[in-house]
């Protein structure tokens, strides 16, 4: 018996692709909240929405061609600092982070109606056989 088990590489993979999915989905959301913000709060109509996102894929680019994490942060920060925002302002403070993966936690683990109905029934024939 071993004292502990080490991931396999398949089971890795997986781990590794699902943490890559949630960052995709996490991008995805901010993006969305981004486009909702512009379009509700600043007016912006579909071809304004449209440019944005097609800028947006143009910075993104120009961060993954630095091909250095550290070096495109710094780039970046000084394009922000030129506009008159801190880098560190853009993150999301714990709080919000924590709320929705608590969102996310409890919509994966949400019980359907009919599965509830089915456990209902199997938990009243249980108590029947008492």
């Amino acid at each position: 018996m071993r004292a502990f088990d080490t991931p396999t590489k398949k089971q890795k993979a997986r781990l590794s692709q699902a943490v890559y999915q949630d960052s995709l989905d996490a991008m995805s959301d901010n993006l969305a909240a981004t486009l909702i913000v512009l379009h509700e709060y600043f007016g912006f109509g579909e071809k304004r929405l449209r440019d944005f996102l097609e800028n947006t894929s143009k910075v993104v680019k120009e961060f993954k061609d630095y091909g250095d994490e550290e070096l495109a942060r710094e780039k970046f920060s000084e394009r922000l600092r030129d506009a008159g925002i801190g880098f560190s302002e853009i993150y999301f403070n714990e709080d919000i982070i924590l709320s929705m993966q608590q969102q996310k936690k409890e919509k994966q683990s949400a019980v359907s109606v009919k599965e509830a109905q089915e456990m209902k029934q199997a938990l009243d024939f249980m108590k029947s056989l008492m």
